[in-house]
């Protein structure tokens, strides 16, 4: 098989008669034997083939790579159902195939949307933490379910007790402190009140 970049142009010349300079490089195209299998009849091995119709094939193919893209993702650590289609999306993969192969995910137990919950709030925890209203808007922002927000957010509060409520508390400590700070610098009561608002 032939492939010609000048088809349809009236221009096709054989590499070996061409200058050096306009030889055609190898290319590698990753095709399934499923879609190769299909389209036999316009491959035949004298035949002359364009890069558009290989890369029609490619696109056919894109479950040999969509697939192996979503387990990389999931290995460096849990992601939502929304943001592994959003990312493979980016990547160029069609919402089919996106569909397809996080589904291939959840089915196997390498991808949950509850998992993902759990592991987020266990994360934003850390430290200072957040209150419940903060965390559930970041859920509904990754695309989780706001069922499923809920009961990993209750879950999360069985194991740890007036937990948000320390949350909200060290967050108003916070504001206390910044605004003592910069209320006792020397030129803060020559602001007038609109300044004084902007800068606390």
């Amino acid at each position: 098989m032939w492939l010609d970049p000048l088809r349809g142009t009236g221009q096709y010349v054989r590499n070996a008669e061409r200058p050096r300079m306009e030889r055609v490089r190898g290319v590698r195209f990753d095709i399934s034997r499923e879609v190769l299998t299909r389209n036999a009849g316009e491959l035949a091995p004298d035949d002359v083939t364009t890069f558009g119709f290989l890369q029609h094939l490619v696109h056919a193919s894109e479950s040999l790579f969509v697939t192996p893209v979503v387990v990389e993702l999931l290995a460096r650590r849990d992601h939502s159902r929304s943001e592994l289609v959003r990312k493979l999306r980016r990547k160029g993969f069609s919402p089919a195939a996106c569909d397809q192969a996080v589904h291939y995910a959840e089915e196997r137990g390498y991808q949950s949307d509850r998992r993902f919950a759990e592991s987020w709030i266990r994360g934003m925890m850390r430290g200072g933490g957040r209150s419940r209203t903060y965390l559930r808007a970041g859920l509904a922002d990754r695309g989780v379910a706001q069922e499923v927000a809920t009961e990993a957010l209750d879950e999360y509060e069985r194991d740890n007790p007036a937990c948000f409520n320390r949350a909200l508390q060290a967050q108003a400590e916070r504001v206390l402190r910044q605004v003592a700070s910069v209320a006792e610098t020397p030129d803060y009561h020559a602001l007038t009140r609109h300044q004084q608002r902007t800068v606390v």
